[in-house]
């Protein structure tokens, strides 16, 4: 399986940061993802491992979860004593939390969770895909409609590794959730957030006025970004 790394002149090896691109699982990869998964890698001064996991429609569920926790064998194999965090933007947010699930199965968990805008309700039920008036300018409902069900084929969409909101979430890894109030999922997130408070998970939300879906992708102009990928830097430096 393809990863690429991002390791920072100034490394400070103990910790290791296992990056799920987003894309709606459609689209995306490691590279379209490079400037950001390398500016979490330079701030944080850790280790990041993008991984290029499978893409629908040619490969839907459970293709890219195997290739989630392949990735996460792989790592715990290479870096036996270094603690290893999940993160992951959008889809790929969802994707670290469905594995970190399967992780817990395992009774293997990682050492924390990082998730920008994740997408865990692949029902695509609430009340924002029903507002006409919601602009959100990366995402719109009628593309994560059709992308989820390329993506669930024929798994249930309440499959708590296809949609994580239904899960159980006891048992968790400390998570740091962040997210801007103009984003489609930002509704959404808020809801994942109480349920894991709900489920006694030790959470860190981190929300943002009227910035849009997975804004941190823009750090290059936009210094909101680039100050909150300072502030997942912190979190993670802090555990």
């Amino acid at each position: 399986m393809k990863c690429e790394r991002a390791v920072p002149n100034n490394l400070q090896e103990g910790k290791i940061i296992i990056y799920f691109h987003g894309g709606a699982y459609v689209a995306g990869s490691a590279q379209t993802h490079r400037h950001l998964t390398a500016k979490i890698a330079l701030e944080s001064e850790c280790e990041v491992i993008s991984v290029d996991y499978k893409l629908a429609p040619e490969f839907p569920f459970p293709h890219a979860l195997d290739d989630a926790l392949n990735a996460i064998d792989g790592c715990r194999q290479k870096y036996p004593n270094a603690k290893i965090f999940l993160a992951g933007d959008s889809a790929g947010g969802g994707l670290a939390l469905a594995a970190s699930l399967k992780l817990k199965e395992e009774n293997n968990q990682v050492q924390g969770l990082i998730l920008l805008a994740p997408w865990v309700d692949l029902t695509c039920d609430g009340a924002v895909y029903q507002k006409a008036n919601f602009k959100d300018p990366i995402l719109s409902a009628k593309r994560l409609k059709t992308s989820a069900a390329l993506y669930m084929a024929s798994a249930n969409n309440k499959n708590s590794f296809v949609s994580p909101l239904f899960a159980d979430l006891s048992g968790l890894p400390p998570a740091f959730i962040q997210a801007g109030s103009a984003d489609l999922l930002f509704d959404e997130n808020k809801l994942l957030v109480e349920k894991l408070n709900y489920a006694g998970v030790n959470i860190e939300f981190d929300p943002w006025n009227g910035m849009p879906h997975v804004f941190q992708f823009f750090w290059p102009i936009l210094s909101s970004a680039e100050f909150a990928i300072q502030k997942i830097s912190t979190w993670i430096n802090n555990k």
